[in-house]
């Protein structure tokens, strides 16, 4: 078995180019779209996932998304990509951002500042919103511009929309998993928390929601011990949340927004919690390493939080799984 794994390319089409061009297991085919180097019977053992984390800090959001979503359309069983909090937190823009109404304060900063702080005395519009969302709630202070360049426009409410037409994310995040195990490797974008691990939250789960109490965070536990089937009910709770998102029904997907936060989960997700800390790799808990090794995985690979030039490998403990920590932005 083969598994090319990349992570956190966050809108950086150069990078993820030059990354393509060293593999071993995947290329650009003569029509620039994404695919595997070859395709004999027996690549059916070959694989490409993504860890999450496309957009934000580069020229290529929309055009890398477009790549991912055609590789996986062309092989279903054979590309996965994980759904970081760049991706989902982008649904945000079709709730947050009207007439009428001003976007929420960052509650999850006590540092950050208000969008009537923003403005200073400008007038407040749909351009001036999304700039604030992107630049004080999802910390892409360059996105707008690098949108205006990949967009090849100087209109910024033509850019503005670009992030409020949120069909085509919709269309990428469906396609996209929140955990994926193939063999005996299991991938998330963030970490497997012992609290988070084998919780699957609730729609009801709010983006508003404090945290502090884990006891407050709607949601249930797979008690069976079974990281696969885990898996599957994450994967669902997306999928219906997602759904509830494009009709307009329940909580809006507001759950799957929340999900992807500490606060909005108490620290009960795999998305944003790490096991990389001010430079240095946290211990991880022995329930953790012991449910891993009865669930036969040998390996955990994620990204989200930045490692240096070059990806780190160790050891969850000195018997325990296989830990590969991917994301090698700045």
């Amino acid at each position: 078995m083969s598994i090319e794994y990349i992570t956190d390319i966050e809108g950086d089409l150069a990078y993820f180019q030059k990354v393509v061009g060293h593999s071993n297991v995947v290329r650009f085919d003569e029509e620039g779209r994404l695919d595997f180097m070859s395709n004999k019977p027996d690549d059916d053992d070959v694989y490409f996932v993504f860890g999450g984390d496309l957009f934000d800090k580069g020229l290529g959001d929309l055009k890398l998304m477009r790549l991912m979503m055609d590789f996986k359309e062309r092989y279903p069983e054979r590309v996965y990509y994980l759904l970081g909090n760049r991706d989902i937190n982008k649904l945000r823009f079709r709730l947050e951002v009207g007439d009428g109404f001003d976007p929420p304060k960052p509650y999850w900063e006590p540092r950050g500042i208000t969008y009537e702080t923003y403005l200073s005395g400008r007038e407040s519009n749909t351009v001036e919103k999304v700039k604030y969302l992107l630049k004080h709630t999802m910390n892409a202070p360059d996105s707008f511009e690098f949108r205006k360049k990949e967009l090849g426009t100087d209109d910024e409410e033509t850019v503005a929309a670009s992030y409020l037409d949120t069909e085509p994310l919709v269309e990428y995040i469906k396609r996209g998993d929140i955990a994926v195990i193939i063999g005996d490797t299991i991938f998330v974008h963030g970490s497997l928390p012992e609290k988070g691990l084998n919780f699957i939250p609730d729609l009801k789960l709010e983006f508003c929601h404090k945290g502090g109490d884990e006891g407050k965070v709607p949601g249930r536990v797979v008690d069976s011990g079974d990281i696969r089937e885990w898996v599957e009910g994450l994967n669902e709770f997306k999928d219906r949340a997602v759904e509830e998102y494009v009709k307009g029904e329940g909580n809006m997907g507001r759950a799957l927004m929340a999900y992807q936060t500490t606060t909005g989960t108490a620290g009960k997700n795999v998305v944003v919690e790490s096991w990389f800390s001010r430079g240095g790799l946290e211990a991880v808990e022995e329930s953790v390493i012991s449910l891993l090794k009865e669930n036969n995985i040998t390996r955990v690979c994620v990204g989200h939080k930045p490692v240096g030039d070059t990806p780190l490998s160790t050891r969850l403990s000195p018997t325990g799984p296989l830990l590969l920590l991917a994301d090698t932005t700045r």
